[in-house]
Protein backbone atom coordinates (compact mmCIF):
# COMPACT_ATOMS: atom_id res chain seq x y z
CA UNK A 1 0.00 0.00 0.00
CA UNK A 2 1.05 3.28 -0.98
CA UNK A 3 0.56 6.53 1.18
CA UNK A 4 0.69 9.92 -0.09
CA UNK A 5 2.92 12.42 1.17
CA UNK A 6 2.55 15.70 2.25
CA UNK A 7 5.63 16.59 2.90
CA UNK A 8 9.32 15.45 2.95
CA UNK A 9 13.22 16.95 3.57
CA UNK A 10 12.08 20.26 4.31
CA UNK A 11 9.27 20.65 1.59
CA UNK A 12 5.89 20.91 1.37
CA UNK A 13 3.43 20.19 -1.40
CA UNK A 14 2.55 22.91 -3.20
CA UNK A 15 5.73 25.22 -1.85
CA UNK A 16 6.99 27.50 -4.49
CA UNK A 17 10.72 26.81 -5.06
CA UNK A 18 13.51 27.61 -7.25
CA UNK A 19 15.96 24.98 -9.32
CA UNK A 20 19.41 25.95 -8.52
CA UNK A 21 21.33 25.32 -12.01
CA UNK A 22 18.91 26.21 -14.65
CA UNK A 23 17.34 28.90 -12.64
CA UNK A 24 13.40 27.46 -13.11
CA UNK A 25 10.45 28.33 -10.83
CA UNK A 26 7.53 25.95 -9.61
CA UNK A 27 5.06 24.16 -7.58
CA UNK A 28 6.10 21.18 -5.74
CA UNK A 29 3.23 18.71 -7.08
CA UNK A 30 4.60 15.24 -5.50
CA UNK A 31 7.43 12.96 -4.09
CA UNK A 32 9.54 10.65 -5.10
CA UNK A 33 12.21 7.55 -3.44
CA UNK A 34 11.34 9.16 -0.23
CA UNK A 35 11.17 12.77 -0.84
CA UNK A 36 15.06 12.56 -2.52
CA UNK A 37 12.99 14.07 -5.89
CA UNK A 38 10.88 16.31 -6.52
CA UNK A 39 7.55 16.68 -9.11
CA UNK A 40 7.57 20.46 -10.09
CA UNK A 41 4.79 22.44 -12.10
CA UNK A 42 4.90 25.74 -13.45
CA UNK A 43 1.72 28.29 -13.15
CA UNK A 44 -0.03 26.37 -16.06
CA UNK A 45 0.33 22.80 -14.83
CA UNK A 46 3.21 22.05 -17.10
CA UNK A 47 5.84 19.92 -15.93
CA UNK A 48 9.30 21.89 -14.96
CA UNK A 49 11.48 19.62 -16.99
CA UNK A 50 15.40 18.59 -15.35
CA UNK A 51 17.76 16.50 -18.06
CA UNK A 52 14.26 15.31 -20.39
CA UNK A 53 12.79 14.40 -16.51
CA UNK A 54 9.69 15.34 -14.93
CA UNK A 55 11.83 15.42 -11.44
CA UNK A 56 14.12 17.34 -9.83
CA UNK A 57 16.85 16.49 -7.30
CA UNK A 58 15.54 17.65 -4.24
CA UNK A 59 19.02 18.99 -2.83
CA UNK A 60 18.66 21.32 -5.90
CA UNK A 61 15.18 23.28 -4.88
CA UNK A 62 15.14 26.03 -2.65
CA UNK A 63 12.72 27.75 -0.74
CA UNK A 64 10.95 30.72 -2.13
CA UNK A 65 7.24 30.23 -0.24
CA UNK A 66 5.36 28.35 1.33
CA UNK A 67 1.70 28.13 0.47
CA UNK A 68 0.64 26.62 3.60
CA UNK A 69 -0.60 23.66 0.87
CA UNK A 70 -3.06 26.29 -1.04
CA UNK A 71 -2.04 25.86 -4.51
CA UNK A 72 -1.38 29.42 -6.18
CA UNK A 73 -1.77 30.28 -10.22
CA UNK A 74 0.26 32.75 -12.05
CA UNK A 75 -0.65 33.54 -15.68
CA UNK A 76 1.14 35.68 -17.45
CA UNK A 77 -0.83 38.26 -19.89
CA UNK A 78 1.65 37.67 -22.56
CA UNK A 79 0.52 34.11 -22.97
CA UNK A 80 -2.41 35.61 -24.69
CA UNK A 81 -3.68 37.28 -27.47
CA UNK A 82 -5.95 40.18 -27.04
CA UNK A 83 -8.10 41.30 -30.07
Amino acid sequence: MRRITKHARGLWLNDYVRVIGNHAKGYVKGFKSNGYYVYLTDGLGNYVLNNGKNYINGQQCRLIMHNGNWQKAEQKLSLYKFK
